[in-house]
Parts: C-alpha cells; structure tokens; sequence
C-alpha cells in the first residue's frame, strides 16, 4: 500500500531557498504551484537574500565581479573572482556575455565593440552595461535574461551631455532604476552655468521619467563604478562643489523617495595632507569611504573609514571610525583601492608607468588586478587588468527578454 507524504509549503519554501539558480530554474516545471512560488517577488527576493548570507557565512565574501573594458575593437572581458577556502578561483565568463549579446543588439552593427562596453552598475544579481555613449543593457547572467533600455531622453539646443549616475533597486515597489543626469549649456560658460535634469529610467514601466523639484545643482559628481549602492535602496558618491573646487561633499540618491541628499565626509579624512581623493565603498557591508592621502615626497597611503551610526532616515551617517589605514606608498606607481573583500583584503588597480616599480619590498611588474591582504601584507597578482568591481551573487530577478 502506497502512502503519500504531504511537505508542507513552508518547508518546500525553505528546501527551495537553499538552491542555487542553475538548479532552482528547473523544479518551476514540477507543478503550476512550485512555478508560480519560484517566480513570486517576494521569494525572489528572500532567495536571494539567503543565498548572499550563506555565501558570506560559509566563504566569509561573495564573489566579486570584474570587467575589462572594449577597446579598439578588442572585446570586453568579464571574470568572477570567489573565494575557496585559502584559495581565489578565477572563472572567466566572458563566453557568456559574447553567447548573448548579438541575440539582443539589433540593427546596431558592430556598435557595442567599436566602442567601450563596461559594467557601470551590478544590483541584487543584475548587471548594468553601458555600451558606446548611451546604449544601456541589462543583464542577469544567472538566468540568461537581457533588456534593452530605451533610449535617453534629450534637452533642445545647445551642447548635450549625459552621465550615468547610478544603478539601484527601489526596495518598496520591487523595481530596478537606473539614475541619468543630462546637462546643457547653449555658450562657453562655466559648468556652474549649466542646465541640469536628472532622469529615471524604471524597470517595470520601461520608460524614462524627470525627476523634478531637484534643487539646482551646484555639485560634480565623481564617477567610479564599483559598489556604492546599498540594500537600504541608496547610493552613494563623493562631489565636490563647483564653487570651491576642494570642498569634497558625500551625495546620496534614495531610489524610492528619488530624493537626493547631501553631507560632509569625516573631517579628519582630509586634513594635513598636500592632496586627497574619496571614493565610496563598502566595509564589512557598511557603508564606507576610501580615502587616499598625497604629500609633497610623493608618499601616498590609504585610509578606510566607515560609518558607525546614522541619522533617523537611515541615509545620512553621524558617525565614522577609520578601520584600516594602509602602509605608505613611496613610489610613482598609481594604485586605487577598488573595493574591500568581505574577509577584509583589498582588491587594488595598481598601474605600472615605466618598468618595474616597488612598493616597500615589493616589486610591480604588471599593472592590473592585484589582492591585498592586510594580515600579511602581501600581494597575489590576478593576471589581468580590469576597470571596475562589483560584489555579485547570482539570483532570480527577472528582466523581460530570455535567451534560452
């Protein structure tokens, strides 16, 4: 006599959190009630959220996602880098992208390899590319879904200009944006003189909107696409205002509310010092600044501050600790820290001038990736270059178009 056992749907729910993608995506075919629970936002989102926490728990980080970018007709070359015990594995999926890209670029040519194609924005699994001047991609390599972004509006006359700002995930409607400033100015003026309109492209709806009511901007926005989105839905760049030119200033864009706000770095990260350059990141998940130090004997260091307490909104820090200050510099090398691993080591885009060059007892022979571990104070070379970083894990948000 045969016997059949009910699981119940919670205990289905939590046997099914624990899968990853690739092996999820098959069980939507068991039942109507496993396709619909797989698909559901909610659970998308939980999986995901699961997923990322287990992989922090059992690796101590996530993998990090590393683009180099097109140039002169040389393809982009996209690599995970993810931990393994003492061990970093380097997994090139660069097939991936080249598999997808022609099903989804139509009468554009050779457009998205005549130019630059790089990663600008990576947000719960999904991955934002940004091919020539405006052509926007979305990509989820997980589920080999893409969608094509319509085109950016346009302001009449004058000299057009267009940035993209930022990628994020509007954490009260379940909707991905993507954040475009357009500036214009119809004479040689200042940039203080400039005609601004920020707009939002939305995910659900595909289609740009204005943002209105911005106050008129008096800030410039430094532009270096790694991690500055976080999952209160914000992010975040270092400024600085047009009028003084050393005023540095923290700019924050919530992408529910679509508000801006705007507020100084730790004083201390820029005293007694001939230069200095911010940049977002993120510690230990926080919000954090890197800040790099220049004086006039060309000794450059690092400093990691990172934001202890925050005001009621949740937004805007009142509070930073340095966490990690690294030893100087003493040599023409250009390093930029681009981001801080989870188990706290360093990924550094170190560039290589003229021959060999040395930082204390070591010597640099190639420029491009290289991790720094603070413990040791060591350094392992990844064997390529690379333009910007991103923590990535893979996950279930859909976008419109699929390729499989």
């Amino acid at each position: 006599m045969e016997t059949s056992i009910i699981i119940p749907d919670h205990v289905i729910e939590d046997i099914l959190l624990r899968l990853p993608v690739k092996h999820l995506l098959p069980w939507k075919c068991v039942s109507k009630h496993w396709y619909a629970l797989i698909r559901d936002e909610d659970f998308v989102k939980k999986h995901y959220h699961f997923q990322y926490t287990m992989h922090l728990v059992d690796h101590g980080d996530v993998p990090l996602l590393l683009d180099t970018p097109s140039h002169h007709h040389v393809p982009a070359e996209f690599r995970l880098v993810s931990t393994h015990g003492d061990h970093d594995v380097i997994v090139d999926i660069t097939p991936d992208l080249e598999r997808d890209i022609p099903l989804v670029i139509v009468n554009e040519g050779d457009e998205l390899y005549d130019h630059l194609l790089w990663c600008i924005g990576l947000v719960n699994g999904i991955v934002c590319l940004l091919g020539g001047h405006s052509h926007l991609v979305l990509w989820n390599p997980a589920t080999r879904e893409f969608k094509d972004v319509p085109r950016w509006p346009l302001m009449p006359g004058g000299r057009v200009a267009q940035s993209i700002l930022g990628f994020g995930f509007d954490i009260q409607s379940n909707d991905f944006k993507i954040l475009g400033l357009i500036y214009t100015t119809n004479r040689d003026v200042l940039k203080s003189d400039y005609i601004y309109e920020f707009h939002v492209y939305l995910l659900k709806a595909d289609s740009w909107k204005r943002i209105k009511n911005v106050p008129r901007t008096y800030l410039d926005f430094e532009l270096v696409y790694t991690d500055s989105y976080f999952n209160n839905g914000v992010h975040y760049w270092p400024a600085y205002e047009l009028a003084e030119m050393h005023r540095d200033r923290i700019v924050s864009f919530n992408f529910s509310s679509e508000t801006f706000k705007v507020f100084e770095p730790p004083i201390a990260a820029g005293t007694a010092v001939t230069w200095y350059r911010l940049r977002v990141g993120k510690y230990k998940e926080g919000l954090a600044l890197v800040v790099t130090h220049g004086s006039e004997n060309l000794e450059t260091c690092f400093e990691i501050w990172a934001a202890t307490e925050f005001k009621d909104d949740n937004e805007v820090p009142s509070s930073w600790q340095l966490v990690v200050k690294v030893p100087p510099i003493y040599s023409h090398n250009t390093v930029n820290i681009s981001t801080i691993r989870g188990c706290g080591d360093l990924l550094l885009h170190i560039f290589v001038h003229d021959g060999d060059e040395e930082w204390g007892d070591v010597t640099f022979n190639d420029s491009g990736a290289y991790l720094y571990a603070l413990s040791t104070r060591t350094f392992k070379y990844l064997g390529f270059p690379f333009n910007s970083s991103f923590r990535y894990m893979e996950s279930l948000f859909p976008l419109s178009r699929r390729l499989m």
